[in-house]
C-alpha cells in the first residue's frame, strides 16, 4: 500500500511540476506581448494563436490530472481509512 501512495505522490509532483513550466511559457509570452503593444499594436500571429491554445489545454489537462491524483492520493488512500476505522 505504502509503494502505491509514493508512486501517486511522485506523479502528482512531476506533474504539477510540468504545469508549472507550462504556465512559466505563457506568462513569458504575454509579458513579451505587454512590451510590444506599448511600442505598436500587432495582432497575434497564426503561430502564436496555436501555441497559447496547446498551451491552455495542455494546462487544463495537466491540472485535471492532478487534481485527480490528490484525490487518489489523499482522500482515498488516507482520509478513507481513518473514517473506516
Amino acid at each position: 500500500m505504502d509503494a502505491y501512495k509514493n508512486a501517486l505522490t511522485i506523479l502528482l509532483a512531476l506533474i504539477l511540476a510540468a504545469d508549472a513550466v507550462v504556465f512559466w511559457q505563457v506568462r513569458r509570452l504575454i509579458h513579451s506581448w505587454g512590451k510590444e503593444v506599448e511600442e505598436d499594436d500587432k495582432a497575434l500571429t497564426d503561430g502564436e494563436r496555436r501555441y497559447v491554445e496547446v498551451r491552455l489545454k495542455l494546462m487544463s489537462a495537466l491540472s485535471t490530472a492532478a487534481i485527480v491524483l490528490f484525490l487518489l492520493r489523499f482522500v482515498v488512500f488516507d482520509l478513507f481509512p481513518l473514517i473506516r476505522g
